[in-house]
C-alpha cells in the first residue's frame, strides 16, 4: 500500500544454556554522528594508508541533508544541497564543485555496490566541520547551520488514538505515533526499511540460530535521569508472558525457553506475584540478562522472523513498573500513562484526550537532541487537515486519493510518496451471510484491482 504525505518542512530526526557470567561483546566499528546523530552504514567504511577514511557518499551525504543520484552509464554521483552540487567519478582523484574542479586525496570506488569516497572531503564540501577523537576513534560531523533548528512542527492525527501510551499494551495506530516518539526500542526500520541500532548498539545471532544476543547501549537514560540497563529490556518482554498481562503482543514467542511456563503461572514468579500481577527481573531459562547490558534470547529452535516479529517494541522503566500490577498497565491507576517515562526523543508535555498532544525535545537523547524544539499532534479530520494545511497551520498530513485533487493544486505544499511497510487485509464470512456463498466471495476476488 502506497502512504501519501504532504509536507512543508524537512525534518530531520523526529529524530546460553548456563547464564554465562559475561559475553563477548562485538566492537562498534567506525562510530560516526552527524551534529550528534549516528550515522548508519551497510558498507563498512575503511581506512586506506596513509589515514584516509573512506565512506560511502550515500550514507554520510543523505544524514547531512543532500539528495545523491548515480550515472551508471559515466559511473559519475552527483550529491545536492542547498547551493552545493558535488560531483565524482568512479576512479578519478578530480571532482567537480559548483562547476570547478577539485583535486580529491584518493579516487571514488565501488565496494560492495556502494561508492566510497573520503570522508572529511565530502563533509567539509557540505560546510561541516570533522573532528576526531583519537582515544575512542570516534569521528564526529559538526555543521550548525544544517538542517534548521528550533520550532514547532504541527502533525495532523485523522484519528484519536484509542489506546494507552504504554508500547507493550496499546494496539492502536495513532497511538503507536505518539509511542514511537516517546519510547525508543532495541532497533528500528531506517529509511529504507532496514533494522538499525537504537537502545542496542548491536545483536549477534548463535550459529545454530537459536539464540539471540543483544548488546545494549551504555549511558542511555529515561526521563527522569534513570539509566537503562538489561534489566528494563528483560523485565518489558518478561511482562508480555505474564498471566495477568492485557496487551496484543503475546504471540510468536512460544519458542522461547521457559515463555510457555511463565504464562501458565507455573515458574518464573512467586505464587503470590502471579496473582497479584507482579513482575520481577527474576531470569527465564530462555530470557535472562547475561550482565548489566546484555540480553539473550534462548529459543528451542530457530525461528527465523523471530528478531523481526517478537524484539522490537519499546522497552519501559522497570524501576517504576515493577511497584504497578500489570493488569493495571495503561489504565486509570497507571501513573506512567499520561506522562511517559520512556528513552525516545521527545517528550510528554501536554495531552489533552481526543484533541492534543504536545511532545517537547528530549535534552538528553542518546542519538542527540532532536532539531526541532516540539512536535505538536491534533487530532483533525481529513476534510479539516486540507484547509488547515492550504492556510499553514499544518506542516505535514497524510492524506488518500479522496484528497488528492485538492493537495495537488495548492501552491504552498509539496507533495511526497513514500514507501511503508504496512498492509491491509479484508476476512469474510465463510458460514453465514451474502460471503457465505463462494461465487460472490470469487466475484469480488475477481473485483479487485491488485
Amino acid at each position: 500500500m502506497k502512504r501519501y504525505l504532504v509536507l512543508l518542512l524537512s525534518v530531520l530526526c523526529v529524530m546460553c544454556s548456563a547464564m554465562p557470567g559475561s559475553a563477548a561483546r562485538p566492537d562498534v566499528r567506525f562510530s560516526v554522528t552527524f551534529n550528534g546523530h549516528p550515522v548508519r552504514f551497510d558498507v563498512q567504511p575503511e581506512v586506506v594508508p596513509p589515514g584516509h577514511t573512506m565512506v560511502p557518499l550515500r550514507a554520510i551525504a543523505e544524514k547531512m541533508g543532500a539528495q545523491v543520484t548515480y550515472d551508471a552509464a559515466t559511473q559519475t554521483v552527483t550529491a545536492r544541497r542547498g547551493s552545493t552540487t558535488i560531483s565524482l567519478t568512479i576512479g578519478r582523484t578530480t571532482a567537480t564543485i559548483n562547476g570547478r574542479e577539485q583535486s580529491l586525496p584518493l579516487a571514488p570506488y565501488i565496494k560492495d555496490g556502494r561508492t566510497l569516497i573520503p570522508l572529511r572531503f565530502i563533509s567539509e564540501t557540505l560546510g561541516a566541520a570533522v573532528k576526531f577523537d583519537p582515544a575512542t576513534s570516534a569521528i564526529a560531523i559538526v555543521d550548525s547551520t544544517w538542517p534548521r533548528r528550533g520550532g514547532d512542527l504541527n502533525l495532523a492525527l485523522p484519528h484519536k488514538p484509542e489506546g494507552p501510551l504504554n508500547p507493550i499494551i496499546t494496539n492502536d495506530a495513532y497511538g503507536n505515533d505518539l509511542i514511537g516518539m516517546i519510547y525508543d526500542g532495541l532497533w528500528r526500520y531506517d529509511d529504507r526499511l532496514m533494522p538499525v541500532p537504537a537502545l542496542a548498539e548491536s545483536w549477534a545471532w548463535s550459529e545454530d540460530d537459536t539464540k539471540l544476543t543483544f548488546y545494549i547501549r551504555k549511558g542511555v537514560r529515561f526521563f527522569d535521569g534513570t539509566e537503562l540497563t538489561a534489566d528494563d529490556v528483560l523485565f518489558t518482554f518478561k511482562a508480555i508472558a505474564h498471566p495477568q498481562y492485557s496487551g496484543a503482543l503475546n504471540a510468536g514467542y512460544d519458542g522461547v525457553l521457559g515463555w510457555t511456563d511463565y504464562h501458565n503461572a507455573i515458574r518464573g514468579e512467586s505464587a503470590a506475584d502471579f496473582a497479584a500481577g507482579k513482575v520481577t527481573t527474576a531470569a527465564l531459562a530462555g530470557l535472562y540478562a547475561a550482565d548489566r547490558y546484555i540480553v539473550v534470547f534462548k529459543l528451542s529452535k530457530a525461528d527465523g522472523p523471530f528478531f523481526f516479529r517478537n524484539t522490537g517494541t519499546g522497552i519501559l522503566d522497570h524501576s517504576k513498573y515493577q511497584a504497578i500490577p500489570v493488569q493495571d498497565w495503561g489504565t486509570a491507576r497507571d501513573p506512567y500513562n499520561a506522562k511517559p517515562n520512556g528513552t525516545g526523543a521527545f517528550r510528554m508535555d501536554q495531552y489533552q484526550d481526543g484533541e492534543l498532544a504536545i511532545l517537547k525535545a528530549n535534552e538528553h537523547y542518546w542519538a542527540g537532541r532532536p532539531y526541532v524544539d516540539r512536535v505538536i499532534f491534533r487530532v483533525v479530520t481529513a476534510d479539516v487537515a486540507v484547509s488547515e494545511l492550504q492556510s499553514g497551520k499544518l506542516d505535514v498530513a497524510e492524506f488518500g486519493a479522496g484528497n488528492s485533487d485538492a493537495y495537488q493544486v495548492m501552491n504552498n505544499v509539496t507533495v511526497h510518496q513514500l514507501k511503508d511497510a504496512v498492509f491491509q487485509s479484508m476476512g469474510m464470512n465463510t458460514a453465514r451471510g451474502i460471503t457465505s456463498d463462494l461465487a460472490v466471495r470469487q466475484a469480488i476476488s475477481y473485483g479487485i484491482d491488485r
